[in-house]
């Protein structure tokens, strides 16, 4: 059992691996969902749910922006100014 969980995490779970197609899949409802349904999408889904939230949520932010975004997913409102700031530097 030892050597069967040693090998088991220098593989890895494959999560990630497994992850972007199904975060890309989502990502491409863009057009006909909100942000919101797509977070959702990709949380009710399951498997590596964090990390296809993230893919998910990272790629609509870059395609919608900031204002498509609404502002009650952001709980800390200084992270608006902040990433106002760090997109305005680009």
């Amino acid at each position: 059992d030892r050597i069967a969980n040693s090998q088991a995490s220098r593989r890895g779970t494959g999560h990630v691996v497994e992850s972007i197609p199904v975060a890309l899949r989502i990502a491409s409802l863009i057009e006909t969902s909100t942000f919101e349904q797509l977070l959702q999408e990709a949380i009710e889904g399951g498997g590596d749910t964090d990390t296809i939230a993230s893919i998910v949520g990272q790629i609509a932010g870059a395609r919608i922006g900031i204002d498509g975004i609404p502002s009650r997913t952001f709980h800390n409102k200084s992270v608006i100014s902040a990433i106002e700031s760090f997109a305005a530097a680009l």
